[in-house]
């Protein structure tokens, strides 16, 4: 796994400032005002920040955005970032300040002077997203510095801080987890190999069992074998459950893991074809899920489970016509890169989903399910096709799923095609596996499913 930013939370000696090696961050509210510790920077560079922060670019700078001063005066640091934030900011601007300083990191080292800013842990959470790097095929180049993966905050209170942060580095290392698995390699994250990692998961008090062929087989799961009976790698079944909630009914995350999706038969095309390893993105969400609700011991019961498959053209494959469960790309006609699709049966759980989406940044969008979608999944020939056209085609997707939910079970569905694997940056992750959904679904369970 990835290895996290080394965050210290330490107390702020305002004496020891000036001889702080590599690089300072300080923080103003604008209009002039400074935070206490860039005070006492501004006196030591001989009132440099001062007449930055006063200046017309400083003021019409948005908040979470920050200005470099290269060797400033009377400091032994090569760098100060002085970050524009809010005395009291939100969660969104504090943590795109983090997200700044991250593109701020060397491999010299940083020291955030933050003394009584609000929402500091906020802060180390979008610094530790923005600062996650999958390096593990990169050959390092001759000479070149090794990246800096340590960080200290001087805060005026910080067990106070680092208690604060402590649930959402949790939640960091999920999203870490994530992003980790849909990163990999298909000939490494085998169906095997990820099961495996799965396994290690037992290490943080989650119950991890696998089902292989043969369990599939007499539990009658043939859909998900038919779409993993043309590779050498064994479709398999990962059942994590975290039971920190009592004897209260669990929440269940169901994920989908097809560690490489060729289409089968239905072979997609070239183009992009490499890209097809995130096509277990949300098995790898729910996997990071577990993760942090293990590493923040949760008081709820969590059932994560994973289908683990490899679809592949061999002699084998299904066909085109047998029976088969697929979902499109569709949902990226709909809502393009920006936001995830929701689908539900339950207006009380989309609705707290959503508010969670919001709360932690994660674009979502409720899509409709209605009765008059299914006309396009009848069948000539069987109760229902397992595809119903172009035309709404994620709408006809969970439209799909929905039939094999019992009754009466409040159901939610997301769509994540265009989320879980991006060719630019974000604001919280580089481009490439974001581990969307990690947060949101962390923050649903604590504020729906906690005891």
């Amino acid at each position: 796994m990835t290895a996290p930013l080394q965050t210290d939370f330490v107390a702020a000696v305002p004496s020891k400032i000036a001889g702080a090696a590599g690089r300072l961050v300080v923080f103003a509210a604008g209009e002039g005002r400074l935070e206490a510790l860039a005070r006492r920077v501004d006196r030591l560079a001989r009132g440099a920040i001062g007449r930055l922060v006063a200046s017309d670019a400083f003021g019409r700078a948005k908040a979470g955005s920050g200005h470099v001063l290269a060797f400033p005066p009377g400091l032994a640091a090569e760098a100060v970032l002085v970050m524009k934030l809010p005395a009291r900011p939100t969660v969104a601007e504090a943590r795109l300040a983090g997200a700044a300083i991250a593109g701020f990191n060397a491999s010299v080292p940083l020291t955030v002077l933050a003394g009584a800013q609000a929402r500091v842990a906020e802060v180390a959470l979008g610094l530790a997203l923005r600062a996650y790097e999958f390096r593990e095929y990169r050959t390092p180049e001759p000479d070149a510095p090794a990246p800096n993966r340590a960080v200290s905050f001087q805060v005026r209170a910080p067990e106070a801080a680092a208690a604060a942060f402590s649930p959402l580095a949790a939640q960091a290392e999920g999203v870490f987890l994530a992003r980790d698995l849909t990163s990999e390699p298909a000939n490494v994250l085998t169906t095997t190999e990820f099961a495996e990692r799965l396994i290690g998961l037992k290490e943080l008090g989650v119950e991890v069992e696998v089902l292989d062929e043969p369990e599939l087989a007499a539990l009658g799961m043939r859909t998900l074998l038919a779409v993993g009976q043309g590779s050498t790698s064994p479709s398999k079944v990962v059942v994590m459950q975290w039971k920190g909630g009592g004897d209260a009914a669990p929440l269940a995350l169901c994920g989908k893991g097809v560690v490489f999706d060729t289409g089968g038969i239905s072979i997609k095309p070239a183009a992009g074809m490499e890209e097809m390893t995130m096509d277990m993105g949300g098995a790898a969400v729910v996997a990071g899920v577990m993760r942090t609700l293990a590493l923040r011991k949760a008081p709820a019961n969590v059932v994560g489970l994973v289908g683990l498959v490899e679809n592949m053209p061999d002699g084998n494959a299904q066909r085109p016509g047998d029976d088969l469960a697929t979902l499109t790309g569709a949902i990226i006609i709909a809502l393009g890169h920006e936001k995830a699709g929701v689908f539900a049966n339950d207006d009380a759980l989309a609705g707290a989903f959503l508010a969670a989406a919001e709360a932690e940044g994660e674009g979502a969008w409720r899509m409709p399910l209605a009765p008059a979608y299914d006309k396009a999944l009848k069948s000539r020939i069987a109760d229902i096709a397992n595809v119903g056209g172009r035309p709404a085609g994620s709408i006809t997707a969970a439209q799909f799923l929905q039939r094999f939910v019992k009754e009466g079970t409040p159901w939610m569905h997301l769509d994540i095609a265009g989320v879980a694997y991006v060719s630019k940056d974000g604001e919280l992750a580089p481009k490439g596996a974001t581990g969307w959904g990690v947060r949101a679904l962390d923050r649903l369970v604590r504020d729906r499913f906690e005891r």
